[in-house]
This record gives C-alpha cells, structure tokens and sequence, in this order.
C-alpha cells in the first residue's frame, strides 16, 4: 500500500510538469473522459459476461474441479480472504488515500511548491526505481502462497481468450464513445468540439488500443497526429490505470473476478497489479501475467497499425 501510494506519487509529479497536458486539460479533459469511460465500460461489461460464460455451461464441472483443489490446498487463503470482500470500506479508504497521493503530486509540481532544481529532475526514472521495488514486493507475496501453482494446473483453456474479450469490449465501447463525440462536434454539446477538432472514430479506436500504456500511447499519437491529440492519448489511458486503482474494490464486485484484469490492461503486470491480488488474490495471478504480456506485446503493433491508416 505505502509502495503504491509513492507510485502514484511520483506519478502525479510527473504530470505536474508536463505543463502542455496541464495546460490543455480543460479543453481535452471532457474528452478523454468520454473515451476512457465507454472504452472501459464496454471491456467490463464484456468482461462479465465472459466470467458468467466461464463459470456456467460445460466449464461448471471444471471449474467445481478446481474449486475443490483450491479449497483443499488453500483453507486458510480463504479464510483470509472473507475478510478481505467484507472490508469494503476498507478497500475504499485505501482508494482514496492513493488518489490523495496523486492529487498532492500534481499540486506541488503544478504550483511549483517544490524547489525548481526538484522539477527538473527526471521523474520517469524515481517512478521506474520505485516501480520495480513494488513489483518486488508482488513477487515475495506470490512465492509465499503455495496454492499458486495448484491454481495454474488447473486454468481452463477459455482463459486464453480473456484479452481478446478485453479488447473486443473497448471497441463496442469506442463506438459509442466516438458517436458522443460526433455529436458534440456538430453542436450537441460545444465544449468537446473546441478541444478535439476534428475528432474521428480512427482516432477514438487508436487511443483507447492504448489500454493503459499512456507512455508509449502519448508518444506514438503525438508523433502521428500532434500534440493536442497526443495529449488526449496520454490522459485517456492515464485515467484507465487511474480508475482501475481507485475503483478496483467496486470493478471486482460488480463485474467478476477477471475484471479487474481487464480494466488494468497493459498495466496488469505492473501498477494495477497490487490492486487486483487484494480484491482477487493470488489464485488469479497466472491469468493477470498471462493478459498483461499478451496487451504488452499487442499495443506497439495495433498502435503501429492504426496510426498508418
């Protein structure tokens, strides 16, 4: 928790300083909104029907079978883990305190509270040092949990098909997103049109491919398409990583135990994982590792794709 919370940290000061996202949020905000809401709707709601698919039909007796293995290896993992879905407020207190790590990030570096020799610094690399040392902390927990490889024998082949849901449920979501969009830009609602210019549903598919990866989406959108729209593309998936830590509790009730896996996308492996093996647990480690190579590998050459049409 302290580990994720300085995450966020220096991740809101590294926001703080890019003075062009800050400048343009007001005219590019209502916009990502828009994007990353629908886009991570749709790959939520996909996501859900999937889990229901998953856990009925002809993969009820496997997945009975693998409850069974994981009960008798794991008694005392669920013990731990009723209290875990009934501290709720819990969960959403330690929401709130990560959020308040973010926000006080961007407010001493958008102010300039902090000595400028302090701004000047290159925030990407503390991030990265602080990231691994998170991730080091995942893996210690991981390898004290002896039910985990139990777990992985006994995965489903249907599991294989979770990113593709994840992405097939962004593009639903994109659609409708772009038509919000659309109709903003012919006048419905003026105030997303001054910021998007001509705001096309390329554009809408291309940003939310993203999944996540703001860094990498913010750069190659930039490159192809300006600044303003590499703006968009950087907020966008920025507030999907954002979401998915501050809403995982709510994500993993409402929508199903591979949700939030979906929701983090290519940052499953990383900032957002923390956030699903407290609401999930271990036993949902393989698929995570397993969706999050998968988005890894995929966003480059889906972005490399889309932005050469």
């Amino acid at each position: 928790m302290v580990t994720v919370c300085l995450l966020l940290f220096v991740m809101g000061l590294r926001t703080g300083t890019n003075e062009n996202l800050i400048k343009s949020i007001s005219n590019i905000g209502l916009i990502s909104v828009i994007l990353v809401v629908f886009a991570l709707g749709g790959s939520l709601f996909a996501t859900k029907l999937f889990t229901k698919w998953m856990d009925g039909g002809n993969g009820a007796e496997q997945s009975r079978s693998a409850n069974t293995v994981q009960q008798s290896d794991g008694a005392a993992r669920q013990s731990e883990s009723k209290p875990q879905q009934s501290d709720n407020k819990g969960s959403m207190r330690d929401s709130f305190i990560i959020v308040g790590a973010f926000i006080f990030g961007i407010l001493l570096a958008a102010f300039h509270i902090l000595p400028d020799s302090w701004l000047a610094l290159d925030f990407s690399i503390y991030s990265n040092y602080v990231l691994y040392f998170l991730l080091l902390l995942v893996g210690v927990n991981i390898g004290i949990d002896d039910t985990i490889f139990s777990t992985v024998r006994h995965l489903r082949v249907r599991v294989l098909f979770t990113p593709l849901i994840t992405y097939g449920g962004m593009l639903i979501g994109s659609v409708i997103a772009f038509a919000i969009i659309y109709l903003c830009q012919l006048g419905v609602g003026g105030a997303t049109s001054a910021g998007a210019g001509h705001f096309s549903f390329l554009n809408a598919i291309t940003i939310n491919s993203g999944l996540g990866y703001y860094s990498l989406t913010g750069i190659m959108v930039s490159e192809a398409w300006g600044a303003e729209m590499g703006s968009v593309a950087l907020l966008a998936n920025l507030l999907r990583e954002f979401i998915t830590i501050l809403c995982g509790p709510l994500i993993h009730k409402y929508f199903g135990k591979y949700a939030i896996t979906s929701a983090g996308g290519a940052t499953i492996t990383d900032t957002t994982l923390p956030i699903m093996l407290k609401n999930d647990g271990n036993a949902m480690f393989p698929v995570a590792i397993y969706s999050g190579l998968v988005f890894n590998v995929a966003v480059p050459i889906l972005l490399a794709v889309l932005l050469s049409l």
